[in-house]
């Protein structure tokens, strides 16, 4: 038996989702740099490394930052959370290999940046969030 663990859904301009869902990707994107931007701050200034659960920790206190808190679902602020430290990881992974193949870069790695002022970023919805009856997808409201 083959289990599907992932389905992906491209929604157009003319479903009645659209807006709520671009919404969320719009947010998605602010949260994932203002956590670039902690962690970015805490690398250079500092040189720590902050790990996913401090991140999560520090940006649910966040009172004046509401974007962690305007998501669909904590687990979709999470998801945004991991994605970043997946980059942070391949960014680290990338310099330990530079120093050892040079002649593999074209130079060396650079921190991950910042999604643009008018991008959107990934939208990570599990099944705890969205429930799929028959072929209909049922939304947190």
């Amino acid at each position: 038996m083959i289990v599907q663990r992932v389905e992906k859904h491209i929604i157009k301009p003319s479903s009645r989702y659209y807006a709520m869902l671009d919404h969320f990707c719009f947010l998605s994107k602010n949260l994932y740099n203002h956590a670039n931007f902690i962690l970015r701050y805490a690398f250079i200034h500092h040189c720590k490394v902050v790990s996913y659960g401090v991140m999560d920790k520090i940006l649910k206190a966040d009172e004046n930052y509401p974007d962690y808190r305007a998501m669909p679902t904590a687990q979709s602020a999470q998801q945004v959370l991991r994605l970043l430290e997946k980059n942070w990881k391949s960014f680290f992974q990338s310099v330990k290999d530079w120093t050892k193949n040079k002649n593999k870069y074209t130079g060396k790695p650079k921190l991950p940046k910042y999604k643009k002022k008018e991008d959107r970023n990934i939208l990570i919805l599990t099944n705890q969030n969205v429930k799929r009856k028959e072929d209909i997808l049922k939304f947190p409201s």
